[in-house]
């Protein structure tokens, strides 16, 4: 045991500093590295364009938008079937209307959104 090195497992000797310097270092790098990764990935799967919650109320207004449409033309259909006794050709002319006014609501707030 007088050769600077240990026989026994565990205990310092000699040429454990150098060792033990370099793991040190390469600790460091890995953990640099490791760092890195862990950014570049949670801008990976960051959601794009605002968050969910926005375009889930986007979503939602443009097919609100269209339901209104189709619901106020069958009401206004239904009614003029009421006031004429046409029975179903008020509401089918209606409906129509009320499906294009829809689609173009939608269209028209679509648009507005992408010039934003």
């Amino acid at each position: 045991m007088s050769g600077g090195k240990s026989d026994r497992p565990g205990q310092p000797g000699e040429g454990d500093h150098s060792d033990r310097d370099g793991l040190e270092a390469r600790r460091r790098r890995l953990e640099t590295t490791l760092a890195e990764v862990r950014d570049v990935r949670a801008k990976a799967q960051a959601p794009k364009d605002g968050d969910f919650g926005t375009n889930y109320g986007k979503a939602f207004r443009l097919a609100s938008e269209f339901v209104g449409g189709v619901l106020v033309g069958a009401v206004i259909g239904w009614g003029v079937d009421q006031l004429l006794g046409s029975s179903p050709v008020g509401l089918v002319v209606f409906l129509m209307l009320g499906f294009a006014a829809g689609v173009l609501a939608m269209v028209r707030s679509a648009r507005a959104e992408g010039k934003d």
